[in-house]
């Protein structure tokens, strides 16, 4: 603040007092300069209003489109874009569509587009206002998907997976159904057919897919027609592989690569692109180092890796194939401790889980596996297990009670004629 005898002395001799004034001095001195002081301040921040809202008034650009591949038409998924020189930016969705917001003051500037095995494609922001909707092709990489910067495939590959995990409920057939499977199963010991069974089973899922914790109390099955070389004398005899098949259909069950919680300790890699039947999936191989009960499902594993196939489309789950070494297993499941007498040794298995459209949600289509190991006695045993779904019931669910480990049922010849028959017929049409 000015005191007041610093500016009468300024002033005392460029103005004489007048009436009214105060002290016959302070009141001429100060009016004019105060008040021509005052209406300057008052234009000057005028003036920079009316600049100011000329430059922020206006409306970001909003830049709508889509980014398909160039030679195949597929749209694409999870591609980077942005405003260069600036952190502003966004990715395109399941379906290749993008919304991108562009500020006023970065329309001279250009917009990137980036994405794996795609060549970086980029044009100025004002190619893209004069279209509503805008379609952006990427031409494929010419060279192997190797050579593309880890980093960078590791972030789209987690999330590839992260949301195949998160939207099982809207891709598979999240409520009650039936299927009716085709069993099947047989253990070699030294290159010799030992034991070997073939059934139907009906199976009852109540809740259906979308909630993994329950997979075990939800789903149910009863053997209903059974074939085999062997007589049922015992526990041992009449147990089978249905609950491990089970527990192989890793989008119903927990303790696999879809499980969020862990999905950060496997390391993955993209090893390319296919095709299962018409539609495009992305094949991510996996590998876990340190395969724990929680992560494989199996208590003494001691390597686990894989592959999986996810779509482009809605990131569903198409195919997973699994490769586990194991200390020993349980004839009666992996994930429980083996009696001495009883274990598996040395267990090298793999299995093979795949899907199938129904009524426009995916479901169960096979679950394979193939267990090599040695018995108590050093002979080397091979299992080979399968279930494949033969029908599929949402409509008229019909409930079944429990799990029917154990099957002791006397066969009907009759009815296993006419499915070889039929089972023939099938393989001659394939092929």
């Amino acid at each position: 603040m000015f005191e007041l005898r610093t500016i009468y002395h300024k002033f005392k001799n460029k103005h004489t007092p007048s009436k009214g004034s105060i002290n016959g001095k302070l009141y001429l001195n100060l009016k004019k300069p105060v008040f021509m002081m005052i209406r300057i301040l008052k234009i000057s921040a005028f003036l920079f209003l009316l600049v100011a809202s000329s430059a922020f008034g206006q409306k970001p650009q909003m830049i709508m489109g889509k980014v398909v591949d160039r030679e195949t038409g597929e749209h694409l998924v999870f591609v980077n874009i942005g405003i260069e020189g600036t952190m502003l930016g966004t990715a395109s969705n399941y379906r290749g569509e993008f919304v991108l917001s562009v500020p006023v003051e970065y329309i001279d500037n250009k917009i990137y587009f980036s994405a794996i095995g795609y060549r970086n494609f980029s044009a100025p922001v004002s190619r893209f206002l004069n279209d509503k909707v805008n379609t952006v092709y990427m031409n494929p990489l010419s060279y192997g998907i190797e050579d593309i910067e880890v980093s960078t495939q590791s972030k789209v590959l987690y999330r590839i997976i992260r949301d195949a995990s998160t939207t099982v409920s809207e891709n598979y057939l999240d409520r009650p159904h039936n299927y009716l499977l085709l069993y099947g199963s047989e253990i070699t010991v030294n290159q010799k057919t030992n034991e070997k069974r073939d059934a139907t089973v009906l199976m009852y899922d109540e809740n259906g897919y979308g909630r993994t914790e329950d997979a075990y109390s939800s789903r149910k099955y009863r053997f209903l027609n059974v074939q085999r070389n062997f007589n049922v004398d015992g526990l041992e005899e009449g147990t089978t592989y249905m609950d491990e098949l089970l527990n192989l259909d890793l989008v119903r069950s927990p303790q696999n690569i879809l499980d969020p919680v862990f999905l950060n300790e496997f390391d993955l890699e993209l090893i390319g692109r296919d095709k299962i039947e018409n539609d495009s999936v992305w094949v991510i191989a996996y590998q876990l180092a340190k395969p724990e009960l929680s992560r494989t499902g199996d208590l003494f594993a001691t390597s686990y890796q894989g592959k999986i196939y996810i779509t482009y489309d809605g990131n569903a789950v198409l195919k997973n194939e699994t490769h586990i070494k194991s200390e020993q297993n349980s004839p009666l499941g992996r994930s429980i401790a083996a009696l001495p007498e009883k274990a598996m040794k040395d267990v090298d298995y793999t299995f093979c889980t795949m899907y199938q459209e129904h009524n426009g949600k995916w479901c169960l289509k096979s679950v394979e596996l193939t267990k090599n190991f040695f018995d108590t006695e050093g002979n080397i045993n091979q299992l080979n297990a399968k279930i494949d779904v033969i029908m599929v019931n949402d409509l008229k669910v019909e409930p079944v009670d429990g799990r029917q480990y154990y099957e002791e049922l006397i066969s009907d010849h009759d009815f296993w004629i006419e499915v070889n028959r039929l089972m023939a017929g099938t393989n001659e049409t394939e092929e």
